[in-house]
């Protein structure tokens, strides 16, 4: 009877709480348009996180309503969708006016560590970066060209071998994009990981791209009371452990390729070795501690943008036959002499972008300038939106990439390679 008890008090406290922050801030965004809300409760959002396809109403709502408009969101909360280039860019660059939100701050942190990159702030998070920006400029990539060539080969190999008449990719693309990530920062193969490390990775993909009216309820009530402790959800238990597997295995490479260097024998072309050669300013354990994020990151958004290319490929066999006639005629190796693919490449990106939709909670008042004024309820017009602290501003990434004026930016090169083809949107 006491735990009901106790448990009925936290509910009350916690409406309470929550009712409170809502009606305190009910005013943000009132003016701005928007679509209604099927639900006090779930608002827009179910509807945003949880359609099939993605974007069913996201995109819908940006013919309706234009780069900017406001959603319900949990709670009757007001939110702020933008896809406006300035009002996109104003959100992005003031980091310290617009922090991620509290679900994915826990995210990362479990992820990343007190040490990771995404994770340091100021001077720390400068140097940190700038370190790592060697490894990843277009001469570095180059170097592991052989090597994701080795793996795509492999990967057709395995299809060419199946007999089915329909292949599910993401079997073939997931170990594989992970094979190549594995090679490229470690020089380690699949093969050689941690078992677990891989099943928690494939895992963790799973969870973080599935969501459900649970997981945005979740997410409303760590906006709403930032004080919630996330760490007893299941989903940051493996984060955790994915962490600590993931920074055993980087200090163990670093250590075998630090000693290689020097002894004088060659510690390999992966990312790692090629951060101890340029002798920068980061500190093996600097690296180690990066190696969760690395992989984690880079095997779930490229498996993910290639499916999609692949999927786009399967829907249009004619592109599909210009590609291949164009990858066959040339001699050269060098992808910079492949427009066509090039071109598919850059428009996938456009298309499905790795994060499609971005979740900012202002720490601040500001204000959000826009690229041209919108009409208010009222029948203004306005070019800036006044923010309060702790209102959620939502920066729709696939909108503005998808949006008239970003489509007529990037994608006049892409319709001109294309020769005619429509582009994949």
């Amino acid at each position: 009877m006491n735990y009901l008890l106790a448990f009925t008090s936290l509910a009350v406290a916690v409406t309470v709480y929550i009712t409170a922050s809502v009606f305190t801030r009910k005013a943000s965004f009132r003016a701005v348009p928007g679509p209604p809300s099927p639900s006090w409760i779930f608002g827009n959002m179910v509807q945003l996180w949880t359609s099939s396809p993605y974007g069913k109403y996201e995109f819908a709502w940006l013919k309706q309503y234009g780069n900017v408009y406001r959603l319900k969101g949990c709670f009757g909360q007001n939110c702020l969708m933008v896809s406006d280039p300035h009002a996109v860019q104003h959100v992005l660059n003031n980091v310290d006016t617009f922090r991620n939100s509290p679900l994915f701050e826990w995210a990362i942190y479990a992820l990343d560590g007190p040490k990771g990159v995404q994770v340091v702030r100021g001077e720390e998070h400068r140097r940190l970066r700038t370190a790592l920006n060697v490894a990843f400029t277009a001469g570095a990539v180059r170097e592991y060209q052989e090597l994701f060539e080795n793996v795509a080969r492999k990967i057709s190999s395995k299809l060419e071998a199946s007999s089915e008449s329909v292949v599910d990719i993401c079997q073939f693309i997931g170990p594989g994009t992970l094979a190549a990530i594995a090679e490229a920062v470690l020089g380690r193969s699949v093969e050689e990981l941690d078992e677990e490390l891989v099943h928690l990775f494939s895992t963790m993909v799973v969870q973080d791209t599935r969501h459900t009216p649970s997981s945005v309820i979740v997410n409303a009530l760590c906006t709403l009371v930032p004080q919630l402790n996330l760490s007893v959800l299941p989903v940051f238990g493996l984060l955790l452990k994915a962490r600590k597997l993931a920074t055993r295995l980087g200090t163990q490479v670093i250590e075998e390729k630090a000693a290689a260097l020097e002894g004088g024998m060659d510690p390999g072309n992966d990312l790692y070795a090629y951060l101890l050669r340029q002798n920068t300013t980061l500190t093996k354990e600097d690296i180690a501690n990066q190696t969760c994020i690395l992989l984690a990151a880079g095997y779930d958004t490229t498996a993910n943008t290639l499916t999609f290319g692949l999927l786009e490929l399967a829907r249009k066999p004619e592109l599909q036959e210009k590609i291949r006639k164009e990858i066959h005629s040339m001699t050269t190796s060098s992808y910079d002499s492949k427009p066509l693919l090039n071109a598919l490449i850059k428009e996938s990106l456009r298309m499905f972008p790795a994060i499609a939709l971005a979740e900012r909670v202002a720490v601040r008042h500001t204000v959000i300038p826009l690229t041209e004024s919108i009409p208010t309820t009222a029948g203004e017009h306005i070019d800036h939106i006044p923010v309060r602290k702790g209102d959620v501003v939502l920066v729709g990434v696939a909108s503005y990439q998808r949006s008239i004026i970003s489509r007529t930016i990037s994608s006049n090169v892409v319709t001109c390679v294309f020769q005619g083809q429509v582009p994949l949107g």
